[in-house]
C-alpha cells in the first residue's frame, strides 16, 4: 500500500507543480494602438469680430475615444477639440464665433470626407484668456483600418483672415498676396 501511495504521489506531483498560484500579468509590451489617429492642422489664427475686436483662437488638443456602435456593429470615433481663446484688445465683446473641421486623409473616403462645425465660445468680460472645449464630433471608421485611419482636425481660416493674420502677425509676409 505504501508503494502505491508513493507512486500516486509521484504521478500527481507534476500536475500540482504545473499550476501557478499567481495570476498572470498582462504583457506590458503589447499596447493598443491610438484611436482615433488625429493630426492637428491650421491650429492658430486671429479672428476679427465686427471689424474691430480681435481674438486669438488656438487649437491646442483634443479628447478622443473609439467605440463600437451596438446597432450597426461599426466602429466610430468621438472627437472633442480643445481651444485656447485670448482677447487681444480690451473690449466688452464676449462671444467669439469660429469654425473647425474634421477631414479624412486616408482610407476609402479620403478626400471625400470633410465636415465643418461652427462654434461660439463665450469669453467672460474681464478675462483675458479662456480654455474652451468644443462639441463632440462623431466620425464613423472603416473597421479594417480603424487604428491606421488618419484624420485632420483644424481651424477653418478664410482667405481674408489668412491675409489679415499674415499681415499683422507674420514678419515675412509678402505684400504681393494682399489681394482679396
Amino acid at each position: 500500500m505504501k508503494i502505491v501511495s508513493k507512486i500516486m504521489f509521484l504521478l500527481i506531483l507534476p500536475f500540482f507543480s504545473s499550476c501557478s498560484w499567481q495570476e498572470e500579468e498582462p504583457n506590458p509590451i503589447y499596447l493598443e494602438p491610438p484611436c482615433p489617429l488625429i493630426t492637428l492642422k491650421d491650429i492658430d489664427y486671429t479672428v476679427m469680430i465686427q471689424h474691430k475686436d480681435t481674438f486669438q483662437v488656438s487649437l491646442v488638443g483634443y479628447y478622443g475615444d473609439c467605440n463600437m456602435s451596438k446597432r450597426k456593429h461599426q466602429s466610430f470615433a468621438i472627437i472633442q477639440p480643445i481651444f485656447m481663446i485670448r482677447r487681444l484688445q480690451a473690449t466688452d465683446q464676449t462671444n467669439v464665433p469660429f469654425d473647425f473641421y474634421v477631414e479624412a486623409v486616408q482610407g476609402p473616403i479620403s478626400g471625400q470626407f470633410y465636415r465643418k462645425y461652427h462654434e461660439i465660445a463665450t469669453l467672460p468680460e474681464f478675462d483675458k484668456e479662456v480654455r474652451y472645449v468644443g462639441r463632440k464630433v462623431r466620425v464613423f471608421l472603416p473597421e479594417a483600418i480603424k487604428y491606421t485611419y488618419e484624420m485632420n482636425l483644424g481651424l477653418v481660416i478664410s482667405p481674408r483672415e489668412q491675409i489679415y493674420n499674415n499681415r499683422y502677425f507674420n514678419e515675412h509676409f509678402d505684400y504681393s498676396e494682399d489681394k482679396f
